[in-house]
């Protein structure tokens, strides 16, 4: 497969000289061009190219700050600064920037195929590398726990579902633990005739054959899903043993097994959360959040779970009067990841059945879900512990 490129000059001659030079080679395709640092984002945006090739000085936006832009959003897509300028100062700029190589004008044929060449090659064994750690990690169980409705938990678990699924090609299965009112199948836009209770219902001797034939595939992207009873009451019928054995069937199949659960302690939600490598509470800024979840979170420390969890701040929106600090003093713990605010692209998503890392993976939100995944697959490390003091204190910025 060819490597996909963009130029980004603000100088039409330049574009169309650097196009006839790559033309010349068929490992390289030019697939689009900008005239200033913004068009170059926006381009990005679009096309998704392996490589920008971007002029350091242009209008609109220069170089620095479009190559700053483009490795935040787009981590996939690396970029080669040009320049006439050989100072080393323009250089560190570029490499603070993100800029994975600086190229001098003007330049050779040779010196320019061979600058994109190596970038490419070098990403890729990067990204290699992190697929190869993912498959090397021991299967892991992640839990999403939150203790208030409408802090985005389902949200945050079937997007983050997939992301892994995309980064790593890995085995996903995402099981809906809410067993009264799951959501996961509605979110996936799939259309549940069997769920966990029918399969309990079946046998009392769950295997894996009998687990895998109660499996949906999520067909866009291939992660497998454990629906949630069709009916409320039909929660009743599964107990702990039940999940028990669930969660540890999947482990044996599965390198990632994420659970959605409910916003309350039950005796299966709690059997799961002790199964679970990785606890995601999630929280908001909101009082009613907070005080929801430092009891929480008072529960697992005392039940000796605390040392999996990880606070994960969702719709990071300062303006309500609550700050991440504020947060962070209430619970006595470090927030391992806020997400932005996107409740415009999330409740679309919703509405739509189709996930929002699939529509907008480079939406705020978008990239929130991705570092949590990132997280996950590079391996979650135990969350810091700070003083933890009173909600109310907390809030304030009191430290007592």
């Amino acid at each position: 497969m060819a490597i996909s490129l963009i130029i980004a000059d603000d100088v039409e001659d330049t574009r169309a000289g650097i196009r006839r030079l790559l033309s010349l080679d068929p490992e390289i395709k030019v697939i689009g061009e900008a005239a200033d640092g913004r068009q170059a984002v926006e381009e990005t945006i679009n096309l998704k190219p392996d490589i920008v090739l971007m002029d350091i000085n242009m209008p609109v936006m220069d170089g620095i700050t479009a190559t700053e832009e483009i490795n935040f959003r787009f981590p996939e897509t690396s970029v080669v600064i040009m320049s006439v300028q050989e100072e080393n100062e323009y250089l560190k700029r570029a490499m603070l920037a993100g800029a994975r190589d600086y190229i001098v004008k003007p330049f050779s044929n040779d010196e320019l195929v061979d600058t994109i060449k190596r970038v490419y090659r070098l990403d890729r064994e990067k990204k290699n590398s992190l697929v190869k750690k993912a498959h090397q990690t021991d299967p892991q169980i992640i839990s999403f726990f939150g203790t208030k409705g409408g802090v985005g938990k389902t949200t945050l678990a079937v997007n983050t579902a997939i992301a892994i699924r995309q980064k790593t090609r890995s085995q996903v299965v995402l099981v809906d633990l809410d067993l009264q009112f799951g959501d996961v199948a509605a979110a996936m836009n799939i259309k549940p005739l069997q769920s966990i209770a029918d399969m309990v219902q079946e046998s009392s001797e769950i295997d894996r054959e009998l687990l895998e034939s109660y499996l949906l595939v999520h067909k866009p992207t291939g992660v497998k899903v454990l629906c949630a009873p069709l009916k409320p009451e039909h929660g009743e019928i599964i107990g702990p043993s039940d999940i028990e054995k669930i969660l540890k069937i999947l482990k044996e199949t599965y390198q990632y097994v994420i659970v959605d659960t409910a916003c309350y302690f039950s005796d299966p939600v709690l059997t799961a959360l002790e199964m679970s490598s990785t606890i995601f509470m999630v929280s908001t800024l909101d009082i009613l959040a907070v005080k929801n979840t430092k009891m929480a979170l008072n529960i697992m420390e005392n039940l000796n779970m605390h040392g999996a969890v990880h606070i994960i701040l969702n719709c990071a929106d300062e303006t309500t009067g609550m700050k991440r600090e504020d947060l962070e003093h209430a619970l006595g713990c470090e927030v391992l990841c806020a997400v932005p605010t996107g409740n415009k692209t999330a409740l679309s998503a919703i509405n739509k059945g189709i996930p929002f890392v699939l529509t907008h993976p480079n939406s705020n939100i978008g990239e929130g879900v991705m570092k949590i995944a990132h997280s996950l697959i590079q391996g979650v490390e135990k969350p810091a512990r700070k003083k933890r003091v009173g909600l109310i204190a907390g809030l304030m910025g009191i430290h007592s």
